[in-house]
């Protein structure tokens, strides 16, 4: 604006001017309220989930990345979690745990979408397990907590106590089916027959063969 001209003391350039850096000072304040709020979010997200999922840590660093609304959270046990929110109010919408920083790929992902939780578990020398269930079921679960537990690498004694008992009632409770059986029972029965198959593969992860076949003879 050259000053010779004069031009705030012409018509309402002043109130005009000034009305714009009122509103561009107002913006700059909301969009950094938005990125702080935002980041607390993260934070509490943090905090909850892997509370709700038994594995209780602090938050020692905290960066933003380059795509939008995802930040690189580093725990005090050396876990790194990518999250990624859509709004501030929402739940995180993915969720990426990896073991240490130098891994490439984590070690178990969640996917949030339309109220729906897709849990991707990959115990270390096994196939990944996708499940959809929800934050406050994985604690609870045997099957569940037992696979988030081996693919973190911080499974214990207590988590495969906790399995094996499962394991055990799972084989009580199991009913056989035919062909004569209805379809509801069937579907049923093909359905535990395969939970117990899922969970005889995690249990031969830390017990003799010898001992799965006395507890279930079937080899299959």
């Amino acid at each position: 604006m050259d000053p010779n001209l004069r031009w705030l003391n012409t018509g309402n350039n002043r109130d005009n001017l000034e009305d714009f850096i009122e509103e561009f000072v107002n913006c700059k304040m909301d969009t950094e309220t938005y990125g702080t709020r935002l980041k607390d979010g993260i934070k509490d997200d943090v905090y909850f989930i892997m509370d709700a999922m038994g594995i209780p840590c602090e938050v020692t660093e905290f960066q933003k990345l380059e795509d939008d609304n995802k930040y690189e959270v580093t725990l005090d046990n050396g876990m790194v979690i990518d999250a990624k929110k859509r709004t501030s109010d929402d739940l995180v919408g993915n969720f990426d745990i990896y073991k240490k920083h130098s891994d490439i790929y984590p070690s178990v992902s969640i996917k949030s979408d339309s109220g729906k939780m897709l849990f991707t578990f990959k115990p270390e020398e096994m196939d990944p397990v996708e499940i959809e269930s929800n934050i406050t079921e994985i604690g609870k679960d045997d099957y569940l907590n037992y696979l988030l537990k081996k693919s973190l690498g911080v499974d214990s004694t207590i988590d495969e106590e906790r399995l094996y008992n499962h394991f055990v009632k799972s084989i009580e409770d199991h009913g056989e089916y035919s062909d004569d059986d209805g379809d509801e029972m069937q579907e049923r029965g093909r359905a535990s027959a395969k939970r117990i198959k899922d969970l005889k593969k995690l249990i031969s992860s830390f017990l003799p063969e010898s001992k799965i076949r006395e507890i279930y003879p079937d080899k299959n």
